[in-house]
């Protein structure tokens, strides 16, 4: 098996794995809304859809198709029943309604107050160079509160604005891309004053633009995030950010790239708000103590050759994300090997490492629940600590040929190994593997594997030129 191959697929089935917990936080705009008393009666009700959404680059278009709009009445005391079905099936390209509203659903209900949205999310594609690409999401469904409560009172129109603001990560390459939607949301309702006739014509846009209430909205629902310090190096990474805005956010993802390769891609407000590419990253889950958590931690090489999300993925991810309050700071760090996997350069003039290199620059990018922000710092150098360490990328065995790809993770030169088999077999080697660079072990094995074996138990021992030594023991797969 090939170097890149193996790395490639390997990177797609991590960052395929990457999931950011979706969190809805919620402030009042009371002075636009008077509560009633529930009515038996019904009124009209509109649902309006806008998004400002965070894309990688070269994408230009963002197609999000949907189903099944229900909205949760207050009177029914739990969120398992009480829903009402207001909107069919529709598609609508999320970049067309920046700045805009579209009407996506028109319909009677009973006369009452209402505290959910929610629908289900039938697909999504993604342009990107100008063609159309299948993206995938955490969840078929979702559900977005409202705030402060919407009422419906009877024979009047009614409307919600749903604000969802998605990112898409590409999580391949430049020249096959995969990409993931992780939407964020939350919903209001839109002042009894403001609503006009054309919320209920389904499929009409609104120019926001123009409503104080819409910019009021914004500004209470604000999820802006910053970067007030950063560090990195081989070994380390460090970086304090800010909630700046008015609600909670929820912390989910850290993204350490290259600066070199990334183009340069700004918002209306002149803001870098560009998604970095995952692919030659060093990926990071938030914990919920604020340490980091490397992605490449949590996988099981057992599927290596598959494109496919690990199973039990979601499950895993969902114990990550740090919440930060309006107004706090939080210290993400991280101490250990800072790999850009896969090692592979973006271009003939990136040279081929997988670690931090000292002087050079890296963005680093911090991706919370409807929020993004981005730094450029230059990495420092690391401890002088004399480590030997390794991180396995896979092993296999094929008509009895073993195969090993590994990189060194410390700060001395790989010369040889030992491998110990669970029969005592043992085998030794010499390397030559410099900090930070791939490793490969090739050996035919010296015994004959039993039948129907699946893996076989090693111990690999991997000893410096200074006769220093790490071991691990690993299962290398057994391939027909």
């Amino acid at each position: 098996m090939g170097t890149k191959k193996t790395s490639k697929a390997l990177f797609i089935a991590a960052a395929m794995a990457v999931v950011v917990i979706v969190a809805f936080s919620v402030l009042p705009i009371a002075k636009y809304f008077q509560p009633t008393q529930p009515s038996t009666a019904s009124g009209t009700l509109s649902i309006l859809l806008t998004d400002p959404p965070n894309l990688p680059a070269n994408v230009t278009n963002v197609y999000l198709s949907f189903s099944s709009i229900m909205i949760h009445n207050t009177q029914a005391g739990d969120n398992k029943s009480g829903w009402y079905t207001v909107g069919g099936s529709g598609t609508i390209e999320l970049t067309s309604v920046i700045n805009l509203s579209k009407v996506i659903a028109v319909s009677k209900v009973q006369a009452g107050e209402y505290n959910l949205i929610r629908f289900n999310i039938s697909y999504v594609l993604v342009t990107y160079n100008g063609k159309n690409y299948t993206a995938s999401t955490p969840s078929n469904s979702l559900t977005v509160v409202i705030h402060p409560k919407l009422e419906v009172e009877d024979g009047s129109l009614a409307a919600a604005i749903v604000d969802v603001s998605p990112t898409v990560l590409n999580t391949g390459n430049a020249s096959s891309p995969r990409f993931i939607l992780l939407p964020a949301a939350h919903a209001s309702p839109v002042p009894k004053g403001e609503v006009s006739e054309d919320m209920k014509i389904e499929g009409k846009k609104i120019d926001l633009r123009v409503h104080a209430w819409w910019k009021e909205i914004q500004e209470s629902f604000s999820t802006n995030i910053s970067i007030t310090s950063a560090s990195i190096s081989s070994s380390n990474l460090s970086v304090t950010v800010k909630n700046t805005g008015n609600v909670s956010t929820r912390l989910g993802l850290v993204i350490v790239t290259p600066a070199l390769v990334l183009p340069t891609s700004h918002n209306e407000h002149g803001e870098d708000h560009e998604v970095p590419l995952l692919f030659h990253s060093a990926v990071f889950l938030v914990e919920k103590n604020g340490s980091l958590l490397p992605v490449y931690k949590l996988l099981s090489f057992k599927n290596i050759n598959s494109d496919e999300p690990y199973k039990d993925m979601d499950r895993v991810v969902s114990l990550f994300g740090y919440n930060l309050s309006s107004g706090q700071s939080v210290t993400l760090s991280y101490t250990g090997p800072v790999i850009l996997f896969p090692p592979e350069p973006l271009a003939e003039s990136i040279p081929i490492s997988p670690l931090v290199i000292t002087g050079s620059e890296y963005k680093i990018t911090v991706i919370g629940s409807g929020s993004i922000a981005s730094t450029t710092v230059k990495a420092s150098s690391s401890t002088s600590t004399k480590v030997v360490s390794f991180y396995i990328v896979t092993s296999s065995i094929h008509d009895e040929r073993l195969f090993i790809l590994f990189v060194n993770t410390g700060t001395e030169t790989i010369s040889s190994y030992m491998l110990t088999f669970s029969n005592g077999s043992n085998l030794t080697g010499t390397l030559n593997v410099a900090p930070g660079s791939l490793g490969t072990i090739m050996r035919t094995l010296s015994f004959q594997l039993p039948q129907n074996t699946s893996s076989v138990q090693i111990k690999l021992t991997l000893i410096s030129s200074i006769g220093m030594s790490s071991s691990e023991t690993i299962q290398a797969q057994v391939r027909g």
